[in-house]
Protein backbone atom coordinates (compact mmCIF):
# COMPACT_ATOMS: atom_id res chain seq x y z
CA UNK A 1 0.00 0.00 0.00
CA UNK A 2 3.18 2.40 0.86
CA UNK A 3 4.33 1.69 -2.50
CA UNK A 4 1.44 2.37 -4.41
CA UNK A 5 1.09 5.78 -2.82
CA UNK A 6 4.91 6.79 -3.35
CA UNK A 7 4.24 5.37 -7.36
CA UNK A 8 1.54 7.63 -7.68
CA UNK A 9 2.60 10.36 -6.39
CA UNK A 10 5.56 10.15 -8.93
CA UNK A 11 2.65 10.06 -11.70
CA UNK A 12 1.42 12.87 -10.63
CA UNK A 13 3.92 15.64 -10.37
CA UNK A 14 5.20 14.27 -13.72
CA UNK A 15 2.31 15.03 -15.47
CA UNK A 16 2.09 18.83 -14.01
CA UNK A 17 5.56 19.59 -14.77
CA UNK A 18 4.55 18.50 -18.58
CA UNK A 19 1.86 20.55 -18.34
CA UNK A 20 3.26 23.42 -17.62
CA UNK A 21 6.06 23.78 -20.34
CA UNK A 22 5.04 25.85 -23.59
CA UNK A 23 4.97 23.92 -26.50
CA UNK A 24 6.45 27.10 -28.37
CA UNK A 25 9.23 27.72 -26.05
CA UNK A 26 12.73 27.67 -27.85
CA UNK A 27 15.75 25.90 -26.26
CA UNK A 28 18.84 28.56 -24.90
CA UNK A 29 21.43 28.58 -27.55
CA UNK A 30 24.72 26.73 -26.40
CA UNK A 31 27.72 28.26 -27.11
CA UNK A 32 29.89 27.40 -30.27
CA UNK A 33 33.78 27.00 -30.21
CA UNK A 34 35.00 29.41 -32.77
CA UNK A 35 36.56 27.61 -36.05
CA UNK A 36 40.40 28.30 -37.03
CA UNK A 37 40.58 30.98 -39.77
CA UNK A 38 36.46 32.25 -39.75
CA UNK A 39 35.88 35.49 -38.59
CA UNK A 40 33.66 36.44 -35.62
CA UNK A 41 29.85 37.57 -37.39
CA UNK A 42 27.97 39.97 -35.14
CA UNK A 43 24.61 38.66 -33.71
CA UNK A 44 22.14 40.09 -35.91
CA UNK A 45 20.80 44.08 -35.08
CA UNK A 46 24.29 44.94 -34.08
CA UNK A 47 26.14 48.10 -35.20
CA UNK A 48 29.25 47.08 -37.32
CA UNK A 49 32.46 47.77 -35.89
CA UNK A 50 33.87 51.12 -36.65
CA UNK A 51 37.61 51.85 -37.20
CA UNK A 52 38.84 55.15 -35.32
CA UNK A 53 40.28 57.52 -38.21
CA UNK A 54 43.90 56.60 -39.68
CA UNK A 55 43.62 53.21 -37.62
CA UNK A 56 43.84 49.65 -39.85
CA UNK A 57 42.10 46.37 -39.15
CA UNK A 58 43.58 44.27 -37.09
CA UNK A 59 46.92 42.16 -38.76
CA UNK A 60 46.98 45.38 -41.41
CA UNK A 61 49.62 48.03 -41.19
CA UNK A 62 49.01 51.33 -40.92
CA UNK A 63 48.94 53.72 -44.12
CA UNK A 64 50.02 57.15 -43.27
CA UNK A 65 47.98 59.86 -45.04
CA UNK A 66 49.77 62.30 -44.24
CA UNK A 67 51.00 64.98 -47.39
CA UNK A 68 54.54 64.33 -48.35
CA UNK A 69 55.84 68.18 -47.62
CA UNK A 70 56.91 69.34 -51.27
CA UNK A 71 60.43 70.32 -51.81
CA UNK A 72 61.30 73.95 -53.05
CA UNK A 73 64.38 76.04 -54.12
CA UNK A 74 65.93 77.55 -50.30
CA UNK A 75 65.33 80.91 -49.50
CA UNK A 76 68.37 83.04 -50.19
CA UNK A 77 69.80 84.23 -46.66
CA UNK A 78 68.60 87.99 -47.37
CA UNK A 79 64.58 86.47 -47.58
CA UNK A 80 65.34 84.15 -44.38
CA UNK A 81 66.52 87.29 -42.14
CA UNK A 82 70.28 86.06 -41.92
CA UNK A 83 72.65 88.13 -43.67
CA UNK A 84 75.61 86.98 -45.25
CA UNK A 85 79.20 88.49 -44.00
CA UNK A 86 79.11 91.86 -44.62
CA UNK A 87 82.81 92.16 -45.92
CA UNK A 88 83.27 90.66 -49.34
CA UNK A 89 84.43 87.19 -50.22
CA UNK A 90 84.71 85.33 -53.32
CA UNK A 91 81.23 83.85 -52.27
CA UNK A 92 79.80 87.28 -52.51
CA UNK A 93 78.74 89.71 -49.25
CA UNK A 94 75.82 91.33 -47.89
CA UNK A 95 72.27 89.51 -49.18
CA UNK A 96 74.04 89.17 -52.37
CA UNK A 97 75.61 85.61 -52.60
CA UNK A 98 77.07 84.24 -55.37
CA UNK A 99 73.83 81.42 -56.63
CA UNK A 100 70.58 83.88 -55.27
CA UNK A 101 67.70 83.94 -56.74
CA UNK A 102 67.05 86.68 -59.02
CA UNK A 103 63.13 86.59 -58.02
CA UNK A 104 63.86 85.97 -54.40
CA UNK A 105 65.90 89.06 -53.93
CA UNK A 106 63.53 91.36 -56.43
CA UNK A 107 60.76 89.91 -53.36
CA UNK A 108 62.98 91.52 -50.16
CA UNK A 109 63.70 94.76 -52.50
CA UNK A 110 67.71 94.11 -52.40
CA UNK A 111 67.60 94.96 -56.48
CA UNK A 112 66.43 97.10 -59.48
CA UNK A 113 64.27 96.29 -62.77
CA UNK A 114 66.41 93.71 -64.17
CA UNK A 115 67.40 94.79 -67.94
CA UNK A 116 67.26 91.32 -70.06
CA UNK A 117 69.50 90.92 -73.15
CA UNK A 118 68.93 89.09 -76.23
CA UNK A 119 70.82 86.07 -74.58
CA UNK A 120 68.86 85.78 -71.26
CA UNK A 121 71.55 87.42 -69.22
CA UNK A 122 70.02 90.01 -66.86
CA UNK A 123 71.65 92.98 -65.34
CA UNK A 124 70.36 95.26 -62.36
CA UNK A 125 72.31 97.10 -59.64
CA UNK A 126 72.09 96.55 -55.36
CA UNK A 127 70.75 98.79 -52.77
CA UNK A 128 72.90 101.85 -52.05
CA UNK A 129 72.65 100.11 -48.47
CA UNK A 130 74.94 97.70 -50.12
CA UNK A 131 77.68 100.09 -52.20
CA UNK A 132 74.90 99.76 -55.18
CA UNK A 133 76.68 97.09 -56.92
CA UNK A 134 76.52 95.87 -60.10
CA UNK A 135 74.29 92.57 -60.15
CA UNK A 136 74.59 90.01 -63.16
CA UNK A 137 72.33 87.33 -63.74
CA UNK A 138 72.39 83.78 -65.68
CA UNK A 139 68.90 81.49 -65.76
CA UNK A 140 67.23 83.53 -62.52
CA UNK A 141 70.71 82.74 -60.40
CA UNK A 142 73.37 85.83 -59.19
CA UNK A 143 76.55 84.89 -61.40
CA UNK A 144 78.40 87.85 -61.24
CA UNK A 145 78.70 90.80 -58.52
CA UNK A 146 81.12 93.98 -59.08
CA UNK A 147 81.77 96.81 -56.70
CA UNK A 148 83.21 99.75 -57.27
CA UNK A 149 82.65 101.67 -54.16
CA UNK A 150 84.95 102.11 -51.30
CA UNK A 151 82.21 101.89 -48.80
CA UNK A 152 82.43 98.31 -49.02
CA UNK A 153 85.41 96.24 -48.49
CA UNK A 154 86.86 92.71 -48.54
CA UNK A 155 87.50 90.59 -45.46
CA UNK A 156 91.24 91.44 -45.82
CA UNK A 157 90.33 95.42 -45.78
CA UNK A 158 91.35 96.14 -49.34
CA UNK A 159 88.69 98.56 -50.83
CA UNK A 160 88.64 100.31 -53.89
CA UNK A 161 91.47 102.90 -54.22
CA UNK A 162 94.02 100.28 -52.69
CA UNK A 163 97.19 100.19 -54.42
CA UNK A 164 98.04 96.87 -56.38
CA UNK A 165 101.13 96.09 -54.03
CA UNK A 166 98.44 96.38 -50.76
CA UNK A 167 96.58 93.61 -53.10
CA UNK A 168 99.26 91.21 -53.42
CA UNK A 169 99.92 91.06 -49.94
CA UNK A 170 96.36 90.51 -48.98
CA UNK A 171 96.18 88.18 -51.73
CA UNK A 172 99.89 86.85 -52.45
CA UNK A 173 98.12 82.95 -54.22
CA UNK A 174 96.39 85.44 -57.03
CA UNK A 175 97.21 85.53 -60.71
CA UNK A 176 97.78 88.57 -62.03
CA UNK A 177 95.44 88.37 -65.57
CA UNK A 178 95.29 91.32 -68.61
CA UNK A 179 92.03 92.24 -70.58
CA UNK A 180 92.10 91.07 -74.39
CA UNK A 181 90.93 94.45 -75.08
CA UNK A 182 92.88 97.03 -73.11
CA UNK A 183 95.86 95.40 -71.83
CA UNK A 184 94.69 96.93 -68.10
CA UNK A 185 95.94 93.87 -65.50
CA UNK A 186 93.96 92.48 -62.69
CA UNK A 187 95.01 89.99 -59.76
CA UNK A 188 92.83 87.10 -59.94
CA UNK A 189 92.37 84.76 -56.69
CA UNK A 190 90.27 81.69 -56.47
CA UNK A 191 88.68 80.01 -53.70
CA UNK A 192 87.11 76.71 -54.49
CA UNK A 193 84.51 76.84 -57.07
CA UNK A 194 84.43 80.99 -56.36
CA UNK A 195 87.01 83.59 -57.18
CA UNK A 196 88.11 87.35 -56.70
CA UNK A 197 88.94 89.95 -58.83
CA UNK A 198 90.48 93.21 -58.60
CA UNK A 199 90.74 94.98 -61.61
CA UNK A 200 92.87 97.63 -61.68
CA UNK A 201 93.27 101.31 -63.11
CA UNK A 202 96.97 101.73 -63.41
CA UNK A 203 98.07 100.31 -60.23
CA UNK A 204 95.30 101.17 -57.91
CA UNK A 205 91.88 98.84 -57.77
CA UNK A 206 89.28 100.17 -59.63
CA UNK A 207 86.64 97.26 -59.02
CA UNK A 208 86.14 94.54 -56.91
CA UNK A 209 84.40 91.33 -58.41
CA UNK A 210 83.07 88.14 -57.19
CA UNK A 211 81.60 85.27 -59.25
CA UNK A 212 82.30 81.47 -59.97
CA UNK A 213 86.04 80.25 -61.02
CA UNK A 214 85.24 79.13 -64.40
CA UNK A 215 83.55 82.39 -65.38
CA UNK A 216 84.64 85.09 -63.90
CA UNK A 217 88.38 85.70 -65.69
CA UNK A 218 86.30 84.95 -69.12
CA UNK A 219 84.55 87.91 -68.24
CA UNK A 220 87.42 89.83 -67.51
CA UNK A 221 89.77 88.83 -70.39
CA UNK A 222 87.14 88.38 -73.02
CA UNK A 223 84.49 91.30 -71.90
CA UNK A 224 82.12 87.92 -72.12
CA UNK A 225 79.63 88.47 -69.52
CA UNK A 226 76.66 86.16 -68.71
Amino acid sequence: MRHRIVLMTVVLLLSTAACSRDPGDVPDPQAQPAVPGESAVPPPGSAPAVLAPNASAPGVAPVDTRSTPRSGVTPTTAVKGMPVARDITATGFGPYAIGAGQAELATAGLIGPVTTDFRGCGSTTGTSKWGSPALFFTKGRLEHVKVTTESIKTTEDVTIGAALSAVKAAYPRGTELVTGRSGAPGWYVTSGDFALLFRLDGDRVAAIEMGTASTLPITFTDGQGC
